[in-house]
């Protein structure tokens, strides 16, 4: 079970904060989360039902957080281990999910991790390890209406793969692995997916990307990659995203999926397009029964326009990108047409060699090489610094180079979009 020690917020008082924008423990008492107490009562009801199974708490804080284990052993856990270091001291969600990675690494755990997750907040989710879903039957998506769709979601695959993605409840709105993503995903690849949606337009990553009645920033989708197939029922279908509802960015990806949509409102990555869309760096392949290569349309005449940089056309030989508006800025696009594969596997790994690669072989599609650690370095201006500075995890420069580790106090650092402990 994951927990965490929280302040008490029942009584606030004007010193509740630091000077630092960091919570003023001494100043609120601790407790052991609510959620987190609802979480081990059913761990315990578990291990009740399975004799000779048990139960362990982990958890991250000061030396004072281990206060939680203890109440957590009284009530019945077994073990409990508590990751503890001035290093995490004023950790965000988003330092507090990578120190906590390590628990994120089965099929089982990506099922609970909605347990974790709180309504209005960016929550950050982290894979440690490759996760084979084959095991997984019913699929509840990430965030949905039981939520008010107020999960808001960063995930960061760290280059591992989901693999054999295919829940069997078909018959659930917007079926897909995020269902609607406000927030983004990068470093991840969903190999072998088998996705189908009867009730609702969808996708296999995400069958909406932004909602903006409820998420006003936009969402992004880095370095994702899908194999596979979809099959949707009713209106909209993309291979990385149904519908864009949101501002969308999505930056070096490709789908190579076979396609069975129901209206012509389908394409090879996005479905419909009802906001700005951002795409670049970007191909399709695999096979589709109706709509366009890359994006189906659907546009209206209040539609945002949409940016294509650096496309290829994959999955038909007579030139369909799909719908598109007088508004649209295109640029660099790339077409299949019978025999131009060798052409086209050298336009893709073109457009970025560090990014992209291929052995030119006969029929092998171009593949993203993978980040160094997931770790992707601090970034200003959407351009990412490529230099040898050591960066803290919370992504503020803390040094030239990599010479001057020894004058950092201990921690983990990045470098070069490699993590370092300086011990």
């Amino acid at each position: 079970v994951l927990a965490k020690q929280v302040p008490d917020t029942r009584n606030v008082g004007k010193d509740a904060m630091t000077a630092e924008g960091t919570v003023n423990r001494a100043a609120l008492p601790a407790i052991f989360n609510p959620e987190d107490l609802n979480a081990l009562e059913q761990a315990l009801r578990l291990k009740e039902q399975h004799p000779g199974s048990t139960v362990g708490i982990l958890t991250m804080g000061p030396p004072r957080a281990g206060e939680i284990i203890r109440q957590g052993l009284y009530r019945g856990a077994d073990s409990g281990w508590l990751l503890t270091d001035r290093l995490f001291a004023g950790a965000d969600t988003l330092a507090t999910s990578y120190a906590l990675a390590t628990a994120i690494k089965t099929a089982q755990d990506l099922l609970e991790v909605r347990k974790y997750m709180n309504q209005g907040q960016m929550n950050y989710i982290v894979l440690d390890d490759d996760i084979d879903m084959s095991s997984v039957d019913n699929w509840t998506p990430l965030n949905t209406d039981r939520e008010n769709y107020l999960f808001y979601i960063n995930f960061n695959g760290k280059g591992h793969v989901i693999r054999n993605f295919a829940p069997k409840n078909t018959d659930v709105n917007y079926q897909s692995f995020f269902g609607i993503l406000c927030g983004g995903v990068k470093n991840v690849g969903f190999e072998d997916a088998d996705v189908t949606c009867t009730p609702t337009g969808s996708a296999i990553v995400a069958a909406w990307a932004g909602r903006t009645a409820s998420y006003s920033s936009s969402t992004f989708f880095e370095h994702v990659y899908v194999t596979g197939k979809l099959t949707v029922g009713s209106g909209y279908a993309g291979a990385i995203v149904g519908s864009v509802n949101g501002i969308t960015d999505m930056r070096n990806c490709y789908a190579i999926v076979d396609i069975t949509g129901a209206s012509s409102v389908t394409g090879g990555i996005v479905g419909r397009v009802s906001d700005a869309l951002t795409m670049e760096n970007v191909y399709a392949a695999g096979t589709m029964n109706r709509g366009g290569g890359i994006v189906g349309g659907g546009m209206s005449s209040t539609t945002p326009a949409a940016t294509y940089k650096n496309v290829a056309v994959w999955n038909n030989e007579y030139e369909n990108f799909g719908e598109t508006s007088s508004k649209d800025i295109i640029s660099g696009l790339s077409f299949y047409n019978g025999s131009n594969f060798a052409k086209l596997q050298e336009t893709v790994v073109g457009w970025d060699k560090n990014v992209w690669s291929c052995d030119m072989a006969e029929g092998s599609y171009p593949v993203l090489l993978p980040m160094a650690d997931g770790i992707i370095a601090p970034t200003i201006a959407s351009t990412i610094i490529r230099d040898n500075a050591v960066y803290s995890l919370a992504g503020m420069k803390v040094a030239k180079n990599g010479a001057d580790l020894k004058s950092l106090p201990k921690g983990i650092y990045v470098i070069g979009n490699k993590k370092v402990l300086v011990k």
